[in-house]
């Protein structure tokens, strides 16, 4: 085959199938010959890469937000600390897992600023609180949050439509382990509560609720205890 004539399938190739089956059928037979003379097909161009460091955008759970990996490191090169006005919401922010707090809370670091961030519409019972005792599933709790973390190859952030922080600065928040929703999760283990919803800053609180009814009606862990949890999560103190 000549060269131009491989170029020209390459181009079919490239272009993927079009005009419903009799183009797939074309386009199927095109590849078959460009690979039985001997030419060579870059899937990826067309299909996309599935390999998380190469891919080109970052996309929140939704899908209703992305931003290149340039447009994304620059404003992280840009973050000093406070100036949480300019990183996205609705969008994964890589950072780094630095420690634990308790459930809801942990430490992270991004652009080497050390950012304390709360979980985004849950609490977990208490654990290292001053002046309140250690309460029911609070350290089982502080344990799976710290394991989940620990188990990650990445962690990321993601804000969302509401206030950044709250009343104390700490940074409010969904964290991912991978892309596992790490608030969620506890959700679904019986390790949290719904709790603190406020909008703009619930997205995701259908799928919050769903896990906590999940975990609830198989008695998990703080459903496990009558009446240590009340309909709006607070957690009563129990003997």
């Amino acid at each position: 085959m000549q060269e131009k004539q491989k170029k020209q399938l390459k181009k079919i190739v490239s272009n993927g199938p079009n005009g419903g089956k009799n183009g797939l059928f074309k386009w199927l037979v095109a590849i078959v010959i460009l690979l039985a003379a001997g030419g060579s097909v870059n899937f990826t161009d067309f299909f996309g890469s599935d390999t998380q460091n190469n891919a080109n955008t970052v996309t929140s759970q939704s899908g209703e937000r992305t931003s290149t990996n340039e447009e994304l490191t620059a404003v992280i090169n840009d973050f000093d600390g406070e100036n949480f006005d300019i990183l996205p919401k609705l969008v994964k922010i890589p950072v780094t897992y630095e420690r634990v707090v308790d459930g809801d809370t942990q430490i992270v670091s991004l652009n080497g600023h050390n950012l304390r961030v709360r979980h985004l519409m849950i609490d977990t019972p208490e654990s290292v609180k001053e002046g309140t005792s250690v309460q029911p599933y609070g350290k089982e709790a502080s344990n799976r949050n710290d394991q989940l973390f620990k188990e990650a190859n990445n962690v990321y952030l993601m804000l969302d439509e509401g206030p950044t922080t709250d009343n104390y600065a700490r940074v409010l928040a969904y964290l991912y382990a991978d892309d596992l929703l790490i608030a969620e999760q506890l959700l679904l283990e019986g390790l949290a509560s719904v709790r603190y919803v406020n909008p703009p800053n619930n997205t995701l609180e259908e799928a919050f609720r769903a896990a906590q009814k999940s975990a609830q009606k198989a008695e998990l862990n703080i459903w496990s205890i009558e009446g240590y949890v009340e309909d709006n999560g607070y957690f009563n103190q129990v003997d």
